[in-house]
């Protein structure tokens, strides 16, 4: 009986190993809040390109998505980018288009110019206590000399700790 324990065991600890080691995704964050290297982002977005291909409407999964395949353009030094951002930023229109993440995601995509704040303002506008669209709003207020709305968004900013 201890035999077949044993045997048992080791037949079913590489599965048990790969169900626990296996890399999973991970929440992706601006690499001027936490810089990681390029293989780490391309991997995430293949991890998170597969939740998607499951729930297709799953609006954090595109969020993290687009955010890992931005950020895997970021660290990519040539003029060949591994991954096409107009390309997911008209599927998220299409999938989640009346979410907080497309807006987020479009104030982050844009150049900074007015329709880029606007895309921050309706995601503020749709979870204002959500600081990642803190930072754009910021700068917005400061260059628009809305001195008042930038103190709010400063005084909510440091209220949430991020």
């Amino acid at each position: 009986m201890r035999i077949w324990s044993f045997l048992l065991f080791f037949a079913l600890l590489p599965m048990w190993l790969q169900a626990h080691t296996s890399p999973k995704p991970e929440k992706i964050y601006s690499i001027t809040q936490v810089l990681k290297p390029l293989a780490y982002y391309q991997e995430q977005a293949g991890l998170w390109k597969e939740v998607i291909d499951r729930t297709p409407v799953n609006a954090d999964a595109w969020l993290n998505y687009y955010a890992a395949c931005r950020m895997a353009n970021l660290r990519t030094y040539t003029k060949e980018k591994p991954f096409d951002l107009d390309s997911i930023i008209e599927q998220l229109s299409a999938k989640i288009p009346n979410t907080f993440e497309y807006p987020h995601a479009m104030s982050r995509h844009g150049q900074h110019n007015e329709a880029t704040y606007q895309h921050a303002l309706r995601a503020y506008e749709l979870a204002p206590d959500r600081p990642e669209t803190y930072p754009h709003l910021l700068v917005f207020y400061e260059l628009n000399g809305n001195k008042e709305a930038a103190a709010t968004i400063l005084q909510k900013w440091f209220d949430s700790g991020k």
